[in-house]
């Protein structure tokens, strides 16, 4: 039996839900290997070793480094429609992931018509458009850090000390020996994070300015119709049915989903626990703003109606 793709996580990234809602969307067989922040460095750094790195360095964003997550490991042998792959490859970051699995998707939907002729035939090129490329670069490197923050800095208030330990001890989709090292060393963790991200309550109103702003651009987008932030009509492909959500609407809705609490009867498949509206009723006030917001519907309904099943 050939070997399916790895992906290694962090369980409860933004990031790492873009990732893995591009591979569930393009039908996509992977096993998950889930970490913790801090001890997720030894798994990249065991990941990548020996691996051919596929797409754009991890440096080449501001967000990432070589030891950040998500990556995806492709087995030797593993079959893309007609072509195989001769070695093992590394592929570094949710953005090129996503691309990658746009990629796999049509190969596979050229190589097997019967099985991928009606999923969005024009998914690779319109992801790939101009447009697509500019809007997942805003999401990916600006939304995404400022929601990580902002959800940090209420996390981390006195008054939440005891939220993070408590939701890690009871994420299952992380090793029983790893949750306890995180939640034994949950301060040198927490010093980790605050002083690696800079958390800090001047720069968490910059995240909410940054959050709004960004809204602002998808809410313009989204004020003539249109059902998904690619044109439905002026860009979507030559070929029929090729309209619908591409890259960029994921991963808008990936990275804004930890601002709106979106939760698992919205659409979200995240296998460990996340803070509820009522675990930060600070943040919760905000995010009931940016639910009620076109933008934020849009992140409601690509949940509901696009995350559960293959496109």
């Amino acid at each position: 039996m050939a070997r399916l793709p790895r992906l290694v996580t962090i369980s409860f990234s933004h990031y790492s839900e873009l990732a893995r809602w591009s591979l569930d969307a393009c039908g996509i067989a992977f096993q998950e290997k889930a970490c913790l922040p801090m001890t997720h460095m030894v798994s990249a750094a065991i990941a990548t070793r020996g691996g051919r790195i596929a797409g754009s360095k991890p440096s080449a964003d501001r967000v990432s480094t070589k030891y950040s997550l998500p990556l995806l490991v492709v087995p030797a042998g593993f079959s893309s429609g007609s072509k195989v792959s001769d070695d093992t490859a590394v592929v570094h970051g949710s953005r090129e992931i996503a691309m990658w699995a746009c990629q796999h998707h049509e190969q596979q939907r050229q190589h097997d018509d019967s099985r991928h002729r009606q999923n969005y035939p024009g998914l690779l090129a319109r992801s790939s458009s101009p447009q697509a490329v500019e809007l997942m670069g805003l999401f990916h490197d600006r939304l995404g850090p400022w929601v990580r923050l902002l959800a940090y800095y209420h996390m981390m208030k006195p008054e939440h000390a005891d939220l993070f330990p408590s939701l890690v001890a009871q994420d299952k989709s992380v090793g029983a020996m790893e949750r306890a090292v995180f939640t034994t060393a949950f301060p040198l963790a927490k010093s980790f994070i605050v002083n690696g991200l800079k958390v800090n309550e001047k720069r968490a109103l910059r995240a909410e300015q940054n959050i709004d702003e960004v809204f602002d651009r998808v809410d313009d987008l989204l004020a003539d119709g249109r059902s998904f932030l690619l044109d439905d009509d002026v860009d979507k492909g030559p070929e029929p049915h090729a309209g619908g959500p591409t890259m960029a609407d994921l991963s808008f809705a990936a990275m804004a989903a930890p601002a709106l609490f979106v939760g698992p009867s919205e659409g979200l498949t995240l296998s460990c626990p996340m803070p509820t509206m009522d675990d930060l009723p600070e943040l919760a006030e905000k995010a009931i703003a940016w639910r009620a917001r076109p933008a934020g519907k849009h992140v409601l309904n690509l949940f509901q109606h696009h995350r559960q099943q293959p496109w």
